[in-house]
């Protein structure tokens, strides 16, 4: 053992050097050798290297040196303000609030509802009804990403409210409507309950973001999304807040004791969803709309004036017309 290793420790120190020296360095061309003289060896010049490496340093400093100024007129026009003086975004917000307090107020009664004062199921199965709710969720947010490609997302919102609040008059199920009083209402309430709040949650975040993005005329950049990010995270968290709160509040106001309890506060809730629905409309649904009509108008007298002799050249033209069939 000890021979083959001293072997290879031989071989090692043997040919590493040989190799080294014959190995051809990089860059090296050999032009040429006549008779006993040696080979004429020349790689890049020196120069030729320099300028191939160098780095425009001034053209750099001038292109950093615009887009920090340039940022800071971003971060300067994109401020808390802009949201809340955003009568659309605004009412996106409020959106997102009513979706979780829609979707989330009967987390703490519904256990004790279904399995006590109802007897329908036991304590071990409540978990299962609750994640149906959540499953919907989860299959739902995808396939409103698919539909807001198609139609606007101001108006997938304003439609799941009607939704949302059909799913919580069979979560009762409903004593206002006289519905028959079985689980089977309430577990596909529940599921479409889920649903329909996948369809009200996904698209507000683009929503807020893009009523800023139009009313201010500005891109949607980093400091932009961020803050409307943080501002649907508070909204998001204040409804998870006030959810529960609102819930235990009307079911102990009725008796928990007694079925129509629960069964009322799905009622108030799903009037709520519809008092909310006419809102929202009021609020965001019909401006938006005339807006859209000025935009619309706006550019169709601009393309016009484009038109007459001395307006702007094709390629302007042509980016308007492109601009106007959005």
């Amino acid at each position: 053992m000890g021979g083959i290793l001293g072997a290879i420790l031989v071989s090692i120190i043997v040919m590493l050097p040989w190799r080294l020296n014959t190995a051809k360095k990089p860059d090296e061309v050999i032009l040429e050798q006549r008779g006993d003289s040696r080979p004429s060896i020349q790689g890049h010049r020196p120069q030729i290297l320099a300028e191939k490496n160098a780095v425009d340093m001034v053209g750099l400093a001038k292109v950093s040196e615009r887009y920090s100024r340039r940022s800071h007129i971003m971060i300067a026009q994109v401020n808390y303000k802009v949201f809340f003086t955003n009568l659309r975004a605004m009412t996106a917000v409020a959106a997102a609030v009513f979706a979780m307090i829609f979707m989330l107020f009967y987390e703490p009664v519904l256990t004790r509802y279904l399995s006590t004062t109802r007897k329908w199921v036991s304590e071990d199965t409540v978990g299962l009804l609750l994640a149906v709710g959540a499953l919907t969720y989860a299959f739902s947010s995808p396939l409103v990403g698919y539909l807001c490609t198609i139609t606007k997302r101001r108006y997938i919102t304003c439609f799941s409210f009607i939704n949302c609040a059909i799913a919580l008059f069979l979560l009762g199920p409903s004593h206002t409507l006289n519905f028959p009083e079985k689980l089977g209402f309430s577990i596909a309430g529940i599921a479409y309950l889920g649903f329909s709040s996948g369809f009200i949650n996904t698209p507000l975040l683009p929503e807020i973001i893009s009523a800023v993005q139009e009313k201010e005329n500005i891109e949607a950049s980093p400091f932009l999304t961020d803050k409307a990010a943080g501002l649907y995270g508070a909204a998001y968290g204040l409804g998870n807040c006030l959810a529960p709160l609102i819930g235990g509040l009307i079911v102990s106001a009725y008796g928990e004791e007694e079925p129509i309890g629960f069964q009322m506060c799905c009622d108030i809730m799903a009037f709520c969803s519809l008092g909310f629905l006419i809102v929202y409309f009021c609020l965001s649904i019909v401006p938006a709309y005339y807006e859209d009509k000025r935009r619309a108008a706006t550019r169709q007298n601009k393309l016009e004036k484009d038109l007459l002799p001395g307006g702007a050249d094709a390629n302007n033209l042509t980016l308007e017309f492109e601009n106007s069939r959005q």
